[in-house]
């Protein structure tokens, strides 16, 4: 099956425990473009995100999946294994530090789950696409 992939980097002036805090709140996944809800959140006993169930929509189609994270190293990498009926892939994000600012480097790489999500897969592709950059943004810095 054919897989997609989508990066973006930003810059954000914060450092990197500040962001890495909020990437632990599953309110900020929930702020994310596209997700429209998250629920059933689990957190190991010191406080970290160990996954959730979420509800996204694309291309006009509801979607209901889970994200895992299967790596985390405070604070400066995260790995969420994401699962849907029509996808599954994951999202890569790596902190540097820098003084006062942090750079977020964000990557997901998605593929279709089957011959009928294959067909849809361009759809559902190009409407990741187009608002990656803001989810990536709107994760990272709370005033957006």
């Amino acid at each position: 099956m054919p897989s997609q992939t989508f990066s973006h980097a930003v810059m954000i002036t914060s450092p990197s425990d500040e962001i890495w805090e909020r990437l632990q709140q599953p309110a900020t996944w929930e702020e994310i473009p596209g997700v429209d809800a998250v629920t059933d959140a689990k957190s190991a006993p010191d406080g970290s995100l160990q996954g959730f169930r979420f509800t996204t929509e694309v291309a006009g189609r509801s979607y209901r999946g889970t994200a895992t994270i299967t790596e985390s190293e405070q604070p400066v990498h995260m790995l969420n294994e994401i699962e849907t009926s029509e996808v599954r892939g994951s999202v890569d994000l790596t902190l540097e530090e820098s003084g006062m600012e942090t750079f977020l480097m964000a990557k997901m790489t998605v593929s279709p789950v089957g011959i009928l999500s294959s067909m849809a897969f361009p759809v559902i592709a190009a409407a990741i696409s187009s608002g990656f950059a803001e989810a990536v943004e709107k994760a990272a810095t709370p005033d957006l």
